[in-house]
């Protein structure tokens, strides 16, 4: 019985290792000349206090870069596309940073 436990326990976690799970948005824009920013609160190879962002554009293009809030403005650097600023007051939060009771005031 107790092996098949163990296999259970084993069989339904393995799948869930094996996932590249993409960190929770917590505030989002649109904007020109892409369709949507997504500012997470991931860490995930950007260096402190930086936060993982997600950028689509209207072709359907994305990239990913790191995030970082400085004063009235949301600085978002992207490897492949250089420095985006864009004024706080254009993000909206997410249903999950409203439950988080997050904001980037």
């Amino acid at each position: 019985m107790k092996t098949l436990s163990i296999m259970a326990v084993v069989t339904l976690c393995t799948p869930l290792l094996g996932c590249d799970v993409q960190p929770d948005v917590l505030f989002v824009t649109e904007s020109n000349p892409f369709q949507m920013l997504q500012l997470t609160d991931a860490e995930q190879g950007c260096p402190a206090p930086r936060r993982v962002c997600y950028l689509t554009f209207r072709d359907g293009g994305t990239s990913n870069g790191c995030w970082v809030r400085e004063k009235s403005y949301v600085r978002a650097l992207f490897p492949d596309l250089g420095e985006r600023v864009i004024p706080v007051t254009e993000f909206r939060r997410t249903m999950l940073a409203e439950y988080r009771n997050i904001s980037l005031d």
